[in-house]
């Protein structure tokens, strides 16, 4: 009778948890909708033509942040006007139009906020003949405080009643012990360990889970990556890939696998129908600064990999001063955990743990990463970014039995680079998520910075040390990263570093290029990345790009 009712009052708190949870994805939703219907309007000047209006509207709508735009003419406006009105207002200005055209804008969700429209309105006022740019700002405001409000209530009650649900089942480990506490007396006289007797407990517990939830719910070698946004240095690789006019990473699931299946790979941010728990710990750990337990990290890594569905699941684990995990011991534990867990799961798992003193590749940023990888595919460029990505897909290739060894797998790939289709396949790739594929082989379609500033070496010597995180914060400073989630990006600017590890260098030699937008900290992003690579007079120890294997 006790474990019935026990049974009962957890299914009724997963059932309310599993409540909060609707409304919670719900109100996503509905947060998403109402910003996506605030309106911008830019004035236009009397004298502009539709034809020039049309010429700006083509070049507003592929700016990443526009969700409809709508082009009303003077002899529109002065149509409705005059149904509202009921009489015609150019009778009352000698027949002369009083009105403007003008142009309506809605925007994405994470750009409906008063601190992006600062600088939408900035750059959209710079467009010609254009006379003002208004939106309700109170309103704007008013919606996005009582948003984050409701979500932040609605975490709250979650997190509540979780503890609730696992404080329950815990009671029924320690009720069912304690009405057993003779007979697990007389156990621990014979010599039971307290491994032995506790096992039919935790067993029980489990079973009350099981039960639970099924009561809860009746009341209502291809290539697949979900990625995630950046919050940090430069941004994630969705962050990169929007560098690419047009490109979408937005895909539900079915159309994430047709993808895969016709295309051969897809790169797509995480959606609500996978993982959804995950969005919501990982914005726990972020406020609680929790980003680097290990046991969240491998639970947040994993949880996606095994409920996408993948078979073969090679990890890329950094390890150094640009890494989380910023020692060998921790990055090796982290791997070790991630692989056993990962195979326990009847999945093929293995890591690489890779060498983050320095930046693998030499492009720091978003468009200027996604230039460097194109060089890569095309043959253009060698180093640490092309063999760091060609031990890897050796490991998938050879973990999917594609080839027998990792050696004969990098020969296969570097045979796709050669033959020109290893690039083809990206562009179609491109291609399928709406982008416009022309960008490898042009990447000069690629966003670019306004300004370049030169940072040179003031003493001959080695580069002896590389503060990666330093080169990272400096990236940011130039816009390249976040400092918060709401921080809007800019894609076109980033570093480009000339000099490696244990390289020499002269007196005045180029050492890095900084590319400088108009938001950008130039004078700290300057100062930092200057600082964070040290010159010395003797030529330092590099560590191997591929520091350890895990299987």
């Amino acid at each position: 009778m006790q474990t019935v009712t026990l049974c009962i009052s957890t299914a009724l708190v997963l059932i309310l948890l599993g409540l909060v949870v609707f409304f919670t994805l719900t109100g996503r939703n509905l947060s998403a909708y109402v910003k996506e219907n605030l309106q911008v309007t830019m004035m236009l000047e009397q004298d502009m033509t539709d034809n020039e209006a049309q010429t700006i509207m083509r070049s507003i709508a592929q700016r990443p942040y526009i969700k409809t735009i709508h082009f009303i003419s003077k002899e529109s406006a002065l149509k409705d006007a005059a149904k509202q009105m009921g009489a015609d207002p150019s009778t009352f200005t000698d027949g002369v139009n009083p009105f403007s055209s003008s142009i309506e804008l809605t925007l994405t969700s994470d750009y409906a906020n008063n601190d992006s429209l600062v600088w939408i309105s900035k750059e959209l006022k710079k467009y010609p003949k254009v006379s003002d740019i208004s939106y309700q700002k109170d309103l704007i405001e008013a919606v996005n405080r009582n948003l984050t409000k409701i979500g932040m209530a609605m975490l709250v009650l979650a997190i509540l009643l979780t503890f609730v649900s696992f404080s329950l089942i815990n009671n029924t480990v320690r009720l069912g012990i304690y009405a057993r506490r003779f007979s697990i007396h007389t156990m621990k006289l014979v010599g039971a360990s307290w491994g032995f007797i506790r096992r039919p407990f935790v067993w029980s517990a489990v079973g009350v889970g099981v039960i639970a939830a099924p009561l809860a719910a009746a009341c209502g070698a291809k290539v697949a990556k979900m990625s995630g946004r950046g919050l940090g240095f430069t941004g994630g690789t969705l962050d990169k890939l929007e560098s690419i006019p047009g490109m979408s990473i937005d895909k539900d699931i079915e159309g994430f696998k047709r993808q895969v299946n016709e295309v051969g790979c897809a790169i797509i941010g995480q959606t609500a129908e996978l993982a959804p728990a995950d969005k919501v710990l990982y914005a726990l750990r972020d406020v609680t600064a929790t980003v680097d337990c290990l046991p969240l990290v491998v639970s947040s890594i994993l949880s996606k990999k095994l409920a996408a569905g993948c078979d073969v699941v090679v990890l890329d684990v950094k390890s150094g001063s640009g890494a989380i995990m910023d020692t060998p011991e921790k990055s090796r534990q982290l791997a070790e955990t991630m692989v056993r867990i990962g195979n326990m799961s009847g999945k093929r798992f293995s890591a690489l743990i890779t060498d983050m003193d320095q930046p693998l590749g030499n492009y720091i940023g978003n468009a200027l990463e996604v230039e460097e990888a194109i060089d890569v595919l095309a043959g253009r460029v060698n180093g640490p970014l092309k063999d760091v990505a060609l031990t890897l897909g050796a490991h998938i290739l050879r973990n999917a039995g594609t080839v027998g060894t990792v050696d004969a797998g990098i020969r296969m790939l570097q045979a796709k680079i050669d033959s020109g289709e290893g690039l083809k396949t990206f562009g179609d790739m491109i291609e399928a998520q709406g982008g416009d594929r022309r960008v490898v082989e042009d990447t000069s379609l690629l966003p670019k910075a306004p300004k370049q500033v030169e940072l040179r070496v003031d003493k001959a010597g080695y580069i002896t040390r590389m503060v990666t995180s330093d080169i990272g914060n400096a990236a940011k400073l130039l816009g390249a990263g976040r400092e918060r989630k709401t921080d809007v990006l800019d894609l076109s600017v980033g570093i480009v570093m000339h000099k490696r590890l244990g390289e020499s260098v002269k007196r005045d030699e180029l050492l890095a290029t900084l590319h400088v937008g108009e938001r950008s900290d130039r004078i700290g992003a300057y100062n930092l990345l200057k600082k964070s690579i040290v010159i010395g007079d003797e030529k330092p120890d590099v560590k191997p790009l591929i520091q350890a294997v895990v299987e």
